[in-house]
């Protein structure tokens, strides 16, 4: 049955995508992949490895979350498939030391009553896989990291009180340490979620590592949701995206800001995308030679009539500010921006990644229409230019809704999605590679 899964799905994808029909597994440059065992699979993020990939996704059933972790050969064949349980991946950083370091939480439940299972907290992990620990294991094997991190501010007894929920977001690892960004939020009903950054040896990595230091930031009556990136540049700077949230209000606008923070320090630089009755809210950053961009989804407060926007950031030594914000629409495309605050379809921007030229490409999904897309939800790749400009669009879709969560560019040039397909109420994890120019061929 499992096959005849990967089949259907297959079928319903390539049909309603650039045909890749008689192209043998050895001479593709392209393949779409599902992995799904009639447990619900959420997609959240691959990076290239020695002569593959690596996946990270969530397993959910009913009240249970598990993360999942896929190793593949080059063209996304399956050489070995772990399950960690109670955990939820948000992030994957791929070390020096050829380990994985899968960013997310773990969810205590209070299973004591079988008719009422209470969220006890979260608590922010790292959790740590080696190559050894993936290959020719399959069948959602079982598997308990030997090297886990469980964060907490060691240098102030509050936040480590065992109702404090703590939620990790993403790493950045050098060559001796792991820096872990994430968020923390005290248990009264209206308390603001806190990001904090901090740095642990990765020699003394385990669950009661104290952290080397501990520095949190935060808004006036406002969340700090981060995106699930965290880059250290030149080793001095950490630079990150996150959304200002005002979740007891409805009607509260939302701001995306970028900020810039040295090593081990409260001293922020940070640039702010804002409008008096919209919201944004930041996705994804990527850092390249050339810049820095960011994506994510400009709306109206409560979420409708939404539109894909991209800043490109310029960074200069320990400050940096917004030098571009641009438009996207999955109808209409490039947006100016006295059309931005309408659109011709429901579009969210997802996931970007940095390209050799200097330019980026970014995914975004947006819901199809009467003249464009597949039916349901559809990915649009859009590709920009050094400057931001736009330069072409590609759409990637079938029956079902999908929704795109990574993209990279891959060594070869190509694009490599990551994300989660939803059929008929059973959802199933994607790979994803096009060539440079964002199609499915050969």
């Amino acid at each position: 049955m499992k096959h005849f899964y990967f089949i259907f799905l297959s079928i319903i994808f390539f049909s309603a995508c650039t045909n890749i029909d008689d192209a043998t597994p050895t001479s593709r440059s392209s393949f779409v992949r599902y992995y799904g065992t009639g447990i619900n699979h959420s997609g959240v993020m691959a990076k290239s490895v020695n002569g593959g990939y690596i996946l990270v996704g969530n397993l959910i059933t009913g009240d249970q979350t598990d993360i999942t972790v896929i190793r593949t050969d080059a063209i996304g064949n399956t050489l070995g498939q772990i399950r960690i349980k109670d955990g939820s991946a948000k992030s994957l950083v791929v070390g020096g030391d050829g380990k994985y370091y899968i960013v997310g939480d773990r969810i205590l439940l209070d299973r004591g009553n079988e008719d009422l299972v209470e969220i006890v907290n979260t608590q922010a992990h790292i959790f740590v896989v080696e190559e050894n620990d993936i290959v020719g294991k399959f069948d959602l094997q079982d598997f308990t990291p030997v090297e886990e991190l469980v964060i907490r501010d060691t240098t102030d007894s509050n936040p480590n009180d065992l109702t404090v929920d703590f939620k990790g977001y993403s790493a950045s690892v050098t060559q001796d340490s792991i820096y872990v960004l994430g968020s923390f939020k005290f248990p009264q009903s209206e308390a603001n979620e806190i990001a904090f950054i901090a740095a642990y040896k990765l020699d003394e990595i385990s669950p009661t590592s104290e952290a080397s230091w501990f520095k949190t930031y935060q808004a006036f009556d406002r969340n700090f949701v981060n995106t699930n990136k965290l880059h250290l540049v030149n080793n001095k700077n950490f630079i990150w995206g996150n959304t200002y949230r005002k979740e007891f209000n409805e009607n509260a606008t939302s701001e995306a800001n970028i900020f810039v923070v040295p090593k081990n320090s409260i001293n922020t630089d940070n640039d702010q995308i804002k409008f008096s009755d919209r919201s944004y809210i930041i996705n994804d950053l990527e850092v390249s030679p050339f810049g820095v961009g960011a994506v994510g989804t400009f709306s109206q407060p409560d979420g409708s009539n939404a539109n894909v926007f991209f800043a490109r950031y310029e960074l200069y030594g320990d400050v940096g500010e917004i030098s571009r914000v641009s438009y996207f629409d999955g109808v209409s495309k490039n947006l100016s921006e006295t059309d931005r605050e309408n659109s011709s379809s429901q579009d969210e921007g997802k996931a970007i990644t940095p390209t050799k030229d200097g330019g980026f490409v970014i995914a975004c999904v947006f819901n199809s229409t009467l003249t464009i897309g597949n039916g349901g939800k559809d990915i649009m790749l859009i590709r920009l230019n050094a400057f931001g400009e736009y330069q072409w669009s590609e759409i990637l879709g079938g029956n079902g809704d999908e929704e795109v969560e990574s993209i990279i560019e891959t060594e070869d040039g190509s694009l490599l999605l990551c994300g989660t397909v939803n059929v008929n109420g059973l959802s199933s994890l994607f790979l994803v590679k096009t060539n440079a120019a964002g199609k499915l061929n050969n």
